[in-house]
């Protein structure tokens, strides 16, 4: 019978953890209305302020496509644990924010 009641109490757990992991791991690594205070033109320091500090700073990019060339000012991406999405705030040169995205793989 205590066999039974530990092997109960195993599954509970093992259940209760897979459905915490699979609920988290399709959450976005930040709030999306905060994603979505973020506004082109912003300055690196206000992002900062709204987001927090990114999770990985890429930096700034020069390439070329078809003969035309091609610049970024770089792109912050925010990331969270046991998650699939994350967030990326690209810049233009003068560093002031072209765009953010969420995306999930």
């Amino acid at each position: 019978m205590n066999t039974k009641r530990t092997l109960i109490l195993a599954g509970v757990i093992v259940v209760s953890a897979i459905v915490f992991l699979g609920v988290r791991a399709f959450q976005p690594p930040l709030s999306l209305a905060k994603l979505e205070a973020v506004k082109p033109g912003m300055s690196q320091s206000q992002v900062r302020e709204i987001l927090g500090s990114p999770t990985r700073i890429y930096p700034p990019l020069s390439y070329t496509v078809h003969g035309t060339n091609y610049q970024t000012g770089g792109q912050w991406t925010y990331q969270r644990f046991l998650t699939f999405g994350y967030v990326n705030v690209l810049f233009d040169t003068n560093g002031a924010v072209e765009y953010g995205h969420y995306e999930t793989f």
